[in-house]
């Protein structure tokens, strides 16, 4: 019934509540996806992780994406939810690492600032007030879980490095934003 409603218009008493029983077994679900993707991932040859990391990326743009038209035909205010969070700026991140994965400057910022914030998302998200079968819900756990997966992934592949003094540039990544 409450699948594409939105959260400014979800009665009050359906959300799934953060550290309930769903919301554990859906970052249990998260953590088993991004397992599987990082093994799958660690198994393909260089052509097969560069379509494996794009396939991701677009992911994330489509899925974000279809958020934005929901929103945009619901009686919300579409300014409010233009995708310029941190998280939305990690899914630009994948896109541009996917382009040119050997460019580090991309790596640097999904390491020490976009992992930990997606990380954070999903173990306390913003949808914990929403339905667990409720659209933004399943975008919230997805989006995040693919940002994990990806960073993950490359990072237990060997692809991404991080040593001492990229840690700091991270910091100051932060501290810019």
């Amino acid at each position: 019934k409450h699948f594409w409603t939105h959260r400014d218009n979800i009665p009050e008493g359906l959300g799934y509540g953060q550290f309930s029983t769903t919301h554990l077994f859906m970052v249990a679900l998260t953590v088993l996806f991004t397992v599987i993707i990082t093994v799958v991932y660690h198994g393909l040859n260089a052509g097969g992780r560069i379509i494996a990391l794009r396939s991701i990326a677009a992911t994330l743009m489509i899925i974000e994406v279809i958020k934005m038209v929901l929103i945009w035909f619901s009686d919300v205010r579409f300014t409010d939810y233009l995708p310029l969070e941190i998280c939305s700026f990690a899914a630009y991140s994948c896109v541009l690492d996917s382009v040119n994965p050997e460019n580090e400057f991309f790596s640097i910022l999904l390491l020490t600032l976009f992992l930990p914030a997606a990380i954070m998302a999903i173990i306390v998200p913003t949808t914990s007030t929403l339905p667990a079968f409720n659209f933004y819900t399943i975008h919230q756990f997805l989006y995040h879980g693919l940002i994990i997966a990806y960073v993950i992934a490359r990072f237990a592949s060997g692809e991404m490095t991080l040593s001492y003094p990229q840690l700091w540039m991270g910091i100051l990544n932060i501290l810019a934003l």
